[in-house]
């Protein structure tokens, strides 16, 4: 092991699909960041072990769902992106539901182009957030915050 001290983990831009179960058994780590990987899957429980964790990045992977139960066990979370990943409507509703209520910092970007809706969830973090849309298309952007972050 010798990671009992890690307390920041960045794994980036790898052909990661999943994040298994015990993966993070890292009881100091403060902040993740898997963004920019493939993750299609976390499998329940996978962040059991992280209860120091204030900040998690999974933008840019290919997960569908992000299930609230994973979660639970992180009281300490403060801070979620998931921006770029294809989340299905459900769970997108499910998550920004739970966030809020766990006031846990995100912010909802509607970005309407060519009457194709794109709904991205990104933080905001003391940076500007752009939304661009593709050549030739002109946008209407409203972005909504959670209620536990302020602009």
């Amino acid at each position: 092991r010798g990671l009992d001290s890690l307390e920041r983990l960045t794994i980036q831009g790898n052909p990661l699909t999943s994040i298994e179960v015990d993966w993070f058994n890292i009881e100091r780590l403060e902040r993740l960041d898997l963004r920019g990987n493939s993750i299609r899957y976390i499998a329940p429980g996978a962040f059991r072990h992280l209860h120091r964790l204030v900040y998690l990045n999974l933008e840019g992977n290919d997960l569908q769902c992000i299930f609230t139960s994973d979660f639970q066990n992180m009281p300490n979370l403060h801070i979620v992106e998931f921006a770029g990943n294809p989340l299905k409507w459900r769970c997108r509703m499910d998550l920004e539901q739970f966030l809020e209520t766990q006031k846990i910092k995100f912010v909802k970007v509607e970005n309407t182009c060519e009457g194709k809706k794109i709904i991205r969830n990104l933080l905001y973090q003391n940076r500007t957030v752009e939304v661009d849309c593709p050549p030739g298309c002109s946008t209407a952007n409203n972005i909504e915050l959670g209620k536990s972050s302020t602009l």
